[in-house]
């Protein structure tokens, strides 16, 4: 069982080399998380893939599968059913370091999932996330990851958004490569009437 100092030294090193692998200062993630009334941040980026949607949801669509198809991570631990809210799961990141994340909600007929975070080192607070994928025609997927958050660490908003703008980001990578993209990431504007699940 790990020790809290040894837990805390590997999300120093997972937060290095993400940041590497993102492209992005370490100074933006140096301080302690912890919240700030800084008021809620949204980011929603999508990318279209040249593939259906149903294929692109069996590679995306269960909760313990994130390491398929996400660089950051090694592996998950799930407690409980991946398509059960309520369950969560436990990502073991390259490098070291945990994110502990709950479900809350899911549908594989809307092939959406939304999810929080309760612990994690990135610099954000009260994140709540969804991952859908619609079709677009001519046999190809659009993947659509958003979520709203306060800013947390010492991070402002445009640093906290360009965090999760940048994870967001290297999965999309990895699908483009899976599937072939039909276009760079962008950002996602969400349409006026929601799917309920």
């Amino acid at each position: 069982m790990r020790n809290t100092r040894t837990i805390e030294a590997r999300v120093g090193v997972w937060l290095a080399s993400l940041l590497a692998l993102l492209a992005l200062p370490i100074a933006m993630l140096a301080a302690p998380v912890t919240a700030q009334a800084a008021g809620k941040v949204s980011v929603a980026m999508s990318v279209e893939v040249a593939a259906a949607p149903a294929d692109v949801w069996k590679t995306i669509g269960g909760f313990d599968r994130l390491q398929d198809w996400h660089p950051a991570v090694e592996s998950t631990t799930m407690n409980g059913s991946p398509t059960t809210p309520g369950s969560s799961r436990v990502l073991h990141l390259k490098g070291g370091g945990e994110i502990h994340e709950t479900l809350t909600s899911y549908s594989d007929s809307l092939m959406r999932y939304t999810y929080t975070i309760a612990q994690s080192p990135l610099p954000v607070a009260d994140y709540e996330s969804y991952l859908a994928v619609t079709e677009t025609g001519s046999g190809h997927s659009l993947v659509i990851w958003g979520s709203t958050f306060d800013p947390a660490g010492g991070a402002d908003a445009k640093k906290a958004k360009s965090v999760i703008s940048g994870i967001y980001q290297a999965g999309f990578d990895t699908l483009k490569k899976k599937f072939g993209g039909a276009g760079m990431a962008k950002p996602h504007k969400a349409k006026a009437s929601k799917k309920k699940m």
